[in-house]
């Protein structure tokens, strides 16, 4: 079966508290990544995936990880899930850090599942 792969790119500013990056439909989803890059040069940011069945409940999956100075990393989800995000703040409130997020996964054609990795509100 052909595959479509998805690629997403948000900027984000972290501030004291967790706020979420653009909400993902991942429920049709092959494989998901979330790739993490601090564009700071000295400030350090935290980052965690959140999944939720219903856009409204929302649940950790996995730890929260610390992302150093121009330093990128690799965030996969643990679980199925039907959304995914990622969730973000500063390391030490009062010190943001600009942080590029990716998100890419693999699905099937669009015509099979009609807004899948970015499904409206």
């Amino acid at each position: 079966m052909a595959v479509t792969f998805v690629n997403f790119k948000q900027t984000i500013t972290t501030s004291k508290n967790f706020c979420m990056a653009k909400i993902r439909r991942v429920s049709f989803a092959e494989n998901i990544s979330y790739y993490v890059f601090n564009k700071c040069f000295c400030n350090q940011a935290v980052v965690q995936v959140l999944i939720s069945p219903d856009r409204k409940v929302w649940t950790n999956d996995g730890l929260e990880i610390e992302v150093k100075p121009r330093e990128l990393i690799i965030l996969v989800p643990n679980y199925f899930s039907k959304y995914s995000t990622v969730a973000y703040k500063s390391a030490k409130p009062c010190h943001p850090a600009k942080l590029d997020i990716w998100f890419q996964m693999i699905r099937p054609p669009a015509r099979k599942c009609f807004g899948v990795g970015n499904d409206p509100s």
